[in-house]
């Protein structure tokens, strides 16, 4: 038996027994009244939300990358693509909002797990906020999540039945420590490849809500693409040539690959590249750290494949809802040629070390911007439905601006459930191929970078600096700043976003500095 089975079957064993009877007692009690309160149909939906950590928006090849990603393609052509949904810019404030349908400020994740006053900054999920999963929960779903939680919180005191990954956040891709199932620590000797654990785990928890015909909401939140750099050597040598090219002749080619795809107009304009990124002299391994990051992206593509082939062998692919989308843009920390901290050849357990910013404007493409920021290369994220029994019409591009807080209200639509108040709006009429209309402004507030976005237009304002406008449907890119040209709209948008910062707990960081609690 090799060490990763050996790994996986002393987790079974944990988790068969990692609860204690009496919480397990209370757990099967509330299924029982679940059911006998709002039933329990096979013909309701499963859903599965599967999230990247730092991946680019044309890191995919169906949005224009190199890198294989045969089965998110498979996803892409057989369900909906959008090309302008976003996330919150950030690791917890975007995990915050997936979970609960709200903006991230409203639930206390304004920032990432630091804590800060005032309330919308206190680094923890609240815990009185309803979340899926537990209005799922108590429609009759299992509630299972796998992977990276960091919100410094429990996450079965949120509804989900069952838990195994990390509360943390950044972590090794392999030989990894801290890991949790159902709040029993797990132990693993040897090496082992997060990714493809977290995907075994969940295949299990699957298998187990297929046997008992009980529909499920399962939420993957793999740590992949996420530094550090480490990745199986095969899928290395994959694209150990592919990248020596050079960064700028990679983004090129994704641009072009971005327009015949359709994902933008012909006469898209690349974001103007970072003068430090240009300036700077490739480090030795340059072309190399992008391969390793190819090759965790191929690997994520591989394991998502295994969960697809298993729906397809249980007979489940075609009442599942999955979704994939990335938790922010690609990340640029440690400046145009990355973090290297630690010893060890690049990949090895004992080295942290990323692509670094050249790369993640690669990533980006053919966006302004990065991880942290509010510029579409922070927020912006690809994105793919794929339900065989509830989308007509696949292989659709939607191009309406879509938000994480449309995630709630449309699962509980779907799942038969009341929405009830959220800000976000239900993205049923695309299932039935009809258009979708957005009837709010959205908006975004991390590290003090803000905006707002309504209809075309988008006003953004990085660190304490003056807003800037863009006409995001002739200038995606953000190249053109027309804040000057259009000074009644700027008012406009500045206090839609003064009065949702007010609503919802955001600092003013023109004037206050925050303090650490």
């Amino acid at each position: 038996m090799s060490e990763t089975a050996r790994d996986s079957a002393e987790i079974r064993r944990r988790g068969s027994r990692t609860a204690p009877r009496a919480v397990q007692a209370l757990l099967a009690l509330s299924v029982v009244c679940s059911s006998l309160a709002y039933g329990s149909s096979p013909s309701k939906p499963n859903f599965v939300v599967l999230l990247a950590d730092d991946l680019g928006y044309s890191d995919l090849g169906c949005y224009g990358g190199e890198i294989q990603t045969p089965n998110l393609d498979r996803l892409a052509g057989q369900g909906l693509r959008f090309t302008n949904f976003y996330n919150c810019g950030r690791c917890s404030p975007t995990r915050a909002s997936l979970i609960t349908g709200q903006y991230p400020h409203e639930v206390g994740v304004g920032w990432t797990v630091r804590s800060l006053t005032p309330s919308g900054y206190r680094g923890r999920l609240n815990k009185s906020t309803p979340t899926i999963p537990k209005g799922l929960r108590a429609q009759g779903y299992s509630t299972m999540l796998v992977g990276k939680w960091h919100l410094r919180t429990d996450p079965c005191s949120h509804g989900f039945d069952r838990f195994f990954g990390t509360r943390a956040g950044p972590h090794g891709h392999r030989a990894a420590s801290g890991f949790e199932f159902d709040g029993e620590p797990v132990l693993h000797e040897g090496e082992w490849w997060a990714t493809e654990q977290f995907t075994d785990v969940a295949l299990e928890l699957v298998e187990e809500c297929v046997q008992e015909a009980r529909p499920f909401f399962l939420y993957v939140a793999y740590s992949a693409p996420h530094w550090p750099l480490q990745a199986q050597a095969d899928h290395v040598d994959l694209y150990s040539t592919t990248y020596q090219k050079g960064w700028l002749a990679v983004r090129s080619a994704r641009m072009e690959r971005l327009k015949e795809l359709g994902l933008v107009p012909k006469d898209t304009e690349p974001s103007p590249l970072e003068p430090s990124h240009l300036e700077a002299e490739d480090s030795e391994d340059h072309g190399l750290r992008m391969a390793y990051y190819a090759a965790q992206v191929h690997e994520l593509d591989q394991q998502i494949g295994r969960l697809i082939e298993s729906f397809e062998k249980q007979g489940i692919l075609e009442n599942t809802l999955v979704m994939f989308l990335s938790d922010n843009g690609a990340s640029a920390e440690g400046g145009a040629n990355g973090i290297t901290r630690g010893e060890g050849a690049l990949g090895s357990p004992d080295l942290f070390a990323s692509y670094g910013g050249r790369w993640a404007s690669v990533s980006n493409t053919p966006f302004r911007g990065f991880k942290h920021q509010v510029f579409e290369g922070g927020i912006a994220t690809p994105c793919i439905m794929h339900w065989p029994a509830g989308i007509q019409e696949p292989g659709r591009l939607v191009r309406a601006p879509v938000h994480l807080i449309d995630l709630a209200p449309t699962l509980f639509e779907a799942a038969g459930a009341d929405p009830g108040e959220e800000p976000g709006q239900s993205l049923r009429p695309l299932f039935g191929g009809q258009s979708f209309s957005r009837n709010e402004p959205l908006f975004w507030e991390h590290e003090g970078n803000r905006a707002v976005r309504f209809g075309r237009w988008k006003l953004v304002a990085p660190f304490r600096k003056d807003w800037h406008l863009y006409d995001l449907a002739l200038d995606p890119t953000e190249r053109r700043d027309l804040a000057s040209e259009n000074p009644e709209r700027v008012a406009q948008l500045v206090e839609l976003y003064e009065r949702w910062a007010e609503e919802n707990r955001v600092l003013d960081w023109a004037e206050v500095r925050p303090r650490k609690r």
